[in-house]
Parts: C-alpha cells; structure tokens; sequence
C-alpha cells in the first residue's frame, strides 16, 4: 500500500474500504466536506471552495483566499485535536460531543 486515497464518500468511507467516521462528522458540524487526502493521515474537510495549486491529493491551499481547510491529529501534548490550515491553529476534543464544540468554536477564531 503507498498510501492514496482516491476519493472517500461524505460518510466517511474511502477508496480501501477504511471508515473515516470523526472526519465526517466534523465535515456535517461545520458545513463542510470531506476530500481525500491519503490512507494515513485520513481526508481533509474543506469549508466553501477549495482552491489549491498542484497535484491532487498533496496539493496546496491557496493561501489569503477564505479557503479554509481542517485535519484531525493526534500528539502527545494535546491528544486528539482539530488544526485549521489557513490560521495554523489547533484545539483539542475528547469524544464526538467535545469535537462538534471544538468544530463550531475554530471557525470562529481568526488569524492571530
């Protein structure tokens, strides 16, 4: 396996059968959708039009351009979390009911 995921379905289901199932619900508290990145790492969720430079998946948002675009990691220091890409912030979540919250809150922050 290299890794691709050739596309995933908005319930989170991608192209190797594997069920993305946290994605897809922050993809539905924010209004966005769910695009495939790699087997991973998991998809990304893309609020409003994603413009980006490059080949697909790997390729780069747009930067300035409103183009807002969210992953789920995980470390050490801050467990589970939400990173929004345009404004390089993070916040944690603990379960489906902390991660809608943290959803909803990270897209009201702005650029610091």
């Amino acid at each position: 396996m290299t890794g691709e995921m050739a596309w995933v379905a908005q319930d989170g289901k991608d192209s190797n059968g594997d069920i993305w199932a946290y994605h897809a619900i922050l993809a539905k508290a924010v209004g966005g959708e769910l695009r495939p990145f790699d087997v991973y790492q998991g998809p990304y969720v893309v609020v409003g039009p994603d413009m980006t430079v490059g080949r697909s998946p790997y390729s780069h948002p747009v930067q300035n351009m409103g183009v807002v675009r969210l992953w789920l990691g995980y470390n050490e220091e801050m467990g589970d979390y939400i990173y929004r890409e345009d404004i390089d912030e993070s916040i944690a979540f603990y379960d489906e009911k902390s991660l809608v919250a943290a959803a909803k809150e990270i897209m009201t922050w702005k650029k610091r």
